[in-house]
């Protein structure tokens, strides 16, 4: 399921795609891992695969900071929150109360 009515419209006009990169490293540099395995939304086993395939992307991640990412980096988790690893966390939301999706989507469609 996508994003509802006016979820996109909570990332800012001026938000940048560095900006909207920004928060979701913040996001998930604050997300532990241990909170991913108890998430089952919708009552699939979680894959051990999957869970060791998140845990090195985000290692990863860790290692590209806003500060020095580059823009192909950025599209890579872009697309991973919205159809990938980090596709769990779609509808997640953060302390300003927007999902993460609608700042992966709101940076795609910005380019």
């Amino acid at each position: 399921m996508g994003l509802y009515k006016g979820e996109l419209e909570k990332a800012q006009e001026n938000f940048s795609v560095r900006d909207c990169y920004e928060r979701i490293y913040k996001w998930y540099m604050s997300y532990r891992l241990d909170r991913v395995l108890k998430r089952d939304k919708i009552g699939r086993k979680i894959d051990v695969q999957d869970i060791l395939a998140y845990r090195n992307l985000r290692h990863a991640l860790a290692i590209f900071s806003p500060d020095i990412a580059s823009q192909e980096d950025m599209d890579f988790i872009f697309r991973e929150v919205i159809a990938g690893l980090m596709e769990w966390s779609y509808h997640e939301e953060d302390e300003f109360g927007i999902k993460m999706a609608a700042y992966a989507q709101f940076a795609i469609n910005k380019k």
